[in-house]
């Protein structure tokens, strides 16, 4: 592990710091099976920079990446609409389009768009340290064996398109009614939390999870069946999504030794147009994924934990 200490040295001497025997990183497919674990956190650069090599992530290039962050808003264009029916002042959410319809009825462009959405924060250079099919890796269990019956040395636990995707559809699925398809049950007075389908969440989180939050899954409900506690424009029977979350960026990824479980901290943003205001709270997620030998879902990873924290 690499800090960046009160001596003040640059990124280049830090660096150079990893040449060692033990934590050389090549730009070859075959050296980077052989590395046991690699957790990269990166915060803004007037903090600490933190990078951890060995082998369950692989650096996929051996030049050093500058990231640069502008903004702390969600990089989306606004569209001007929306989530209910509130007039105060005609304050809107910062919703792409992909993020407006079902998660289950995105077409390929919109499929592309939600995959990119992340590309330009530190989420886009993490994820550059998982394997990638585009060179030459698969998590297809059948490749686990070459033509010749050996092991085939570009076998994965999960690839890069796995990690990428899989993150950004069920931390969406979660926090966006729209996208999650839960409108209705942010109703709590009209529509019990408790009766929810568990089709509409079940494939993303494991059995264990499951039994132990039973009554605690982590969707943007009206558990309390209060209205959230606020006064809302009155909806009649077009039901728009009252409380929507926003994926700002995922700052840190990592795993275990043996690439079995994945952790992320993201970011989240909610909002809520209510009757006399729209209210913003801010939110630090931390998400844990295993891969799925349930076979109870199409899913390769499932959240076997979730914590979300409102942060100043």
């Amino acid at each position: 592990m690499v800090k960046d200490n009160k001596n003040n040295k640059s990124l280049e001497e830090m660096f150079d710091n990893l040449s060692t025997e033990e934590t050389k990183i090549t730009d070859t497919k075959e050296s980077k099976i052989k590395k046991r674990k690699v957790s990269i956190i990166i915060g803004t650069l007037t903090s600490v920079l933190l990078l951890g090599v060995g082998g369950a992530y692989y650096i996929s290039q051996q030049e050093t990446v500058e990231v640069e962050r502008a903004t702390n808003t969600v990089t989306v264009e606004d569209t001007g609409n929306k989530i209910n029916n509130s007039t105060n002042n005609n304050q809107v959410i910062p919703l792409p389009d992909w993020a407006k319809k079902h998660y289950s009825t995105l077409n390929e462009d919109e499929t592309n768009q939600m995959l990119t959405s992340l590309d330009n924060g530190i989420f886009g250079n993490l994820i550059q340290s998982i394997p990638s099919v585009n060179e030459g890796y698969t998590s297809d269990k059948l490749k686990m064996l070459d033509e010749e019956g050996f092991p085939n040395l570009y076998y994965t636990t999960f690839t890069q398109e796995d990690v990428k995707s899989e993150i950004i559809v069920h931390l969406n699925r979660i926090i966006n009614p729209i996208f999650g398809g839960y409108i209705d049950f942010q109703y709590g007075i009209e529509n019990k939390p408790e009766d929810i389908n568990p089709l509409v969440y079940s494939d993303m989180f494991t059995e264990d999870y499951l039994t132990k939050h039973k009554n605690n899954i982590p969707l943007l409900v009206d558990k309390d069946k209060n209205n959230f506690g606020y006064e809302w424009e009155d909806t009649k029977d077009n039901k728009k999504a009252r409380i929507i979350g926003i994926v700002q960026d995922i700052e840190e990824l990592s795993s275990n030794d043996e690439f079995t479980e994945i952790t992320i901290k993201a970011r989240v943003a909610t909002f809520a147009n209510t009757k006399n205001s729209q209210i913003r709270k801010n939110y630090n997620v931390t998400m844990k994924l295993v891969g799925n030998e349930e076979g109870n879902s199409d899913n390769k990873l499932l959240i076997s934990d979730f914590e979300m924290k409102e942060s100043e």
